[in-house]
């Protein structure tokens, strides 16, 4: 059964990851919770778990949208930028496999920008600008970036339109 989530109101994006999830409000508050263990939202000063929604402050400030994956977080900020955090990999679009944890990081490819929303899978991101371009990043090995590939991407990427 469905739950209240919490001291939240006004909200304008939610998404739920794998371990977590978030909201942003109207103002560009990012608030969280769940699991924290991975770092998804990269504070591990809270501890492992965040039992209700908790207010995040990125580096570069408000956001408009949330993507949640299984390890990792993403939030698009005011003026179309994008930045992830969470356990290493190449699912956070910083340019190159981290062999670390990361706290909230800039993705690269500022072709991507402005990006409108953003969308986090388990080990994979997409970002749609406001232009209508799809940009993929991450796991690639069953086609989910949309190249026609299955290679892992640390940048963003041009999603292949077929037809």
């Amino acid at each position: 059964m469905p739950v209240l989530a919490i001291g939240l109101s006004d909200v304008v994006a939610i998404e739920a990851g794998g371990y977590h999830a978030c909201a942003v409000k109207s103002a560009g508050e990012l608030f969280c919770w769940g699991d924290y263990e991975l770092r998804t939202i990269g504070d591990a000063s809270l501890g492992s778990f965040v039992l209700t929604p908790t207010l995040f402050t990125w580096r570069s400030g408000a956001g408009t949208d949330c993507g949640g994956g299984g390890l990792h977080g993403c939030i698009v900020l005011v003026g179309g930028s994008a930045e992830c955090a969470g356990v290493a990999g190449d699912w956070l679009g910083a340019g190159m496999d981290l062999s670390s944890d990361a706290p909230p990081t800039p993705v690269v490819g500022t072709d991507i920008s402005p990006v409108s929303s953003i969308d986090a899978n388990f080990r994979n991101t997409c970002a749609l600008g406001t232009t209508g371009d799809v940009r993929c990043w991450g796991e690639g090995d069953s086609g989910q970036l949309g190249n026609g590939d299955t290679s892992d991407s640390d940048v963003p990427i041009s999603v292949i339109w077929a037809g």
